[in-house]
């Protein structure tokens, strides 16, 4: 089926109804309530004290999940025995179903499945609503903190959801393989840039991670302070995500990238939602890349 035959069954589809093609990883509070009950793993990837002023019954936290999984200088990850600990200690195992959230909207949920999933994981969801769908939905709280039994864990990375910038530089001007920037217009145009070159990947496409929310503007009234209302940050209906992405081949090898992964995360798990078979995040992205002397880039 072609995308824009997928976009028409989107279109003609009941309100509500999931794509066929795509996963169902981005779920409500109703299903959170029913998979903790049936013993599902629930990851609140939010600072510790934040948590601690209320979360979801049984939901168990680490701190937030950059501290917890990635090293501060370099954005990437932990050598791998290091987050073998962390999550195993949690309880947190990759084994089993795991349901993440953050705030409403938080790149880090989405990030958190990435990781999981590059970890290994086979059943993540995220709620995207988060916290405040959570509270908004009026489902119990507590600020009671949860521990698991901890888990000894063998993790075995899964080199097919991520990739790197020797795969990057190699796949530049390959049909088959598409880049998607989700960084601001501002970064993507050079004019912002807190590396050795600005601008983007030759023959990549520019599609903020932040269209795909009810108000793309929100993330940085917030940031501005210009509001303190998170619902904008709700993710649009599946047909007008469909929409978004409409010029883009699900065949083909697609490679989303940011500044240093996170909000490329976003994309990574919509896309998926939409039936993308093969989307990878460029991890390091331009944070790495951007500061490669000889770079080939385009403004």
């Amino acid at each position: 089926m072609s995308f824009r035959a997928l976009l028409l069954a989107l279109a003609l589809a009941a309100p509500g109804a999931g794509l066929a093609a795509g996963r169902e990883s981005i779920v409500d509070t109703y299903f959170v309530l029913k998979a903790a009950y049936a013993g599902a793993i629930v990851w609140d990837v939010r600072r510790a004290e934040e948590y601690d002023r209320g979360h979801i019954p049984g939901a168990v936290n680490i701190d937030h999940v950059a501290r917890a999984l990635l090293d501060d200088k370099t954005q990437q990850f932990l050598p791998l025995k290091d987050i073998e600990k962390r999550l195993g200690n949690a309880g947190i195992d990759p084994r089993k179903t795991i349901i993440v959230y953050g705030s409403r909207g938080s790149s880090y949920a989405h990030f958190a499945l990435y990781a999981l999933e590059y970890f290994g994981a086979k059943d993540v969801r995220v709620l995207n609503d988060g916290y405040e769908g959570w509270v908004a939905a009026r489902r119990h709280t507590t600020n009671r903190a949860t521990a698991r039994a901890p888990v000894r864990l063998k993790l075995t990375p899964n080199p097919k959801v991520i990739a790197t910038t020797e795969e990057v530089v190699a796949r530049i001007g390959k049909p088959t393989v598409q880049f998607v920037d989700v960084r601001r217009p501002s970064e993507w145009s050079g004019e912002e840039s807190e590396t050795l070159q600005g601008g983007h990947l030759p023959g990549a496409v520019l599609i903020p991670y932040n269209e795909a929310y009810a108000d793309p503007a929100t993330p940085e009234k917030l940031m501005k302070g210009e509001t303190s209302d998170t619902a904008g940050m709700a993710l649009k209906p599946d047909a007008d995500l469909a929409k978004i992405y409409e010029s883009l081949d699900p065949a083909k090898e697609t490679i989303v990238y940011c500044h240093t992964g996170i909000r490329a995360a976003v994309t990574y798990d919509v896309l998926a939602r939409l039936g993308f078979r093969n989307v990878r995040v460029y991890h390091a992205s331009w944070y790495e890349y951007g500061n490669l002397p000889d770079a080939r880039v385009e403004k």
